[in-house]
């Protein structure tokens, strides 16, 4: 065998396809995993009582009173106990909805990564950018379509990058993707090239 045709061989290399395959795999459940961290909007408080960021599981945020952590299950208690009524009783649970959207977007993204199930990876994505879309409604719901009222206002910071992080994901990260295809095609020429001949 020609040196030249085993140089090719060493370069293509079948189990490295698989392997950069998993890229889109390892960043579906990045964002997924990210999506229930990050802040999804902040906000001020109408009168300048204050202001705070809200993030999946809770707020933080700051008025004259101090400092306050604010879980997502004590908006939901305030509710049921009839603490929090009117428009500002459908919030908690838009942000349940989409904490539940999120985590089902990590059980998908995690199900597409092991078995490269495409479906599984749209699905992951569509989850996403609906939990966008719930995070937004509650926003909606404190704020108005304005994001801004007599209760103050709210820029949806998060939500924006949900929705857009959830189309990369749905759409397979086509810019990846194809740069991908490109490499494993270029790989696959310089080994047909160097096949090796009859001497």
């Amino acid at each position: 065998m020609r040196p030249s045709a085993k140089r090719g061989m060493m370069k293509h290399n079948p189990a490295d396809g698989p392997d950069r395959r998993r890229g889109p795999g390892v960043l579906s459940c990045l964002l997924a995993a990210v999506s229930l961290v990050f802040p999804v909007s902040v906000y001020y408080i109408g009168g300048g009582m204050g202001a705070g960021v809200a993030f999946p599981f809770f707020r933080y945020q700051q008025t004259y009173l101090g400092a306050s952590l604010i879980t997502l299950w004590r908006d939901i208690g305030l509710v049921t106990s009839g603490a929090i009524t009117g428009r500002s009783a459908l919030v908690p649970f838009f942000w349940l909805g989409g904490v539940v959207l999120c985590c089902v977007a990590c059980g998908f993204a995690y199900w597409y990564f092991r078995h490269q199930a495409e479906t599984s990876r749209t699905y992951a994505g569509v989850c996403l950018m609906v939990a966008a879309v719930a995070y937004t409604g509650g926003i909606i719901a404190q704020y108005g379509f304005s994001f801004a009222g007599s209760a103050g206002f709210a820029v949806p910071i998060g939500a924006v990058f949900l929705f857009v992080a959830g189309w990369f994901v749905a759409s397979g990260f086509p810019g990846i993707a194809q740069w991908d295809a490109d490499e494993e095609a270029v790989q696959v020429d310089e080994a047909s090239g160097d096949v090796p001949g009859e001497e």
